[in-house]
């Protein structure tokens, strides 16, 4: 890792310019330097725990990349962020936390926006697990871009709509779920046991849609009007197929 881009060649210069600067390393703390932001301020977790973060920002970092990636193209920065107990002053991990912002609105993240959006990580990771198990995130299957693009907000709705259901259902456990210790039986319902009651929730809701009506037998495709084929774009290879010498 470069500590910065290199100062471009100049003229009458042989070689190829300079791309990386002093060499960075996360094990030697002699070459990190002064950070280019520091920060520090107070905070609580998710649970309530008053917490205090410390956060060192260095920007136009480099990373040294290959001729199918070239990162020295592509440079971020580059966080260290530290938690410590407010009321102790003990660290609450071993190694402090580094995060990398790329992108070129990169710099309007400010410092204490980067740690939060780390942090809600977890709760999206949890979500892309739900969707693919209970919401067939992963079942839609379309060529169509633009399909594609609709069916994934229709998922996250459905999400949402769980959560809000979650005061009024009922909760209906499993046969092997029905002795569970009181104090778990009476949280709040998760998105996974308020949608076991959420047919009869929207049955009570009702629909604005009119009942479906019996079509018959279709007349199917006048004969002699021409059909329209699909245009099929091109096929993509993940990689060149390697070219052979012919005698």
């Amino acid at each position: 890792m470069s500590s910065s881009p290199g100062a471009p060649a100049t003229d009458g210069a042989c070689g190829h310019p300079i791309r990386y600067g002093e060499t960075f390393r996360l094990a030697a703390p002699e070459t990190w330097g002064s950070p280019s932001q520091s920060a520090e301020w107070s905070d609580q977790t998710a649970s309530g725990r008053a917490i205090r973060l410390t956060l060192e920002r260095r920007n136009a970092r480099l990373m040294r990349g290959h001729r199918d990636s070239p990162m020295q193209d592509h440079p971020f920065d580059g966080v260290r962020c530290r938690v410590f107990d407010a009321q102790t002053g003990r660290a609450l991990f071993k190694r402090p936390l580094r995060l990398s912002v790329m992108g070129q609105r990169r710099a309007e993240l400010s410092r204490q926006q980067i740690e939060p959006a780390y942090r809600q990580r977890f709760d999206r990771e949890h979500f892309f697990r739900f969707g693919t198990n209970h919401l067939l995130l992963d079942r839609f299957q379309t060529p169509d871009l633009t399909h594609e693009e609709h069916g994934w907000p229709r998922v996250c709705l459905a999400y949402v709509q769980l959560w809000l259901t979650a005061p009024p259902a009922g909760d209906r456990p499993r046969p092997w779920e029905r002795f569970l210790p009181k104090p778990l039986a009476d949280t709040r319902l998760s998105p996974a046991r308020a949608q076991r009651d959420f047919a009869r929730l929207i049955r009570q809701i009702g629909t604005p849609a009119r009942p479906p009506k019996r079509r018959g037998i279709s007349p199917a495709r006048i004969k002699g009007t021409p059909g329209q084929r699909r245009p099929r774009p091109p096929i993509v290879f993940k990689r060149q197929p390697r070219l052979t010498a012919t005698a």
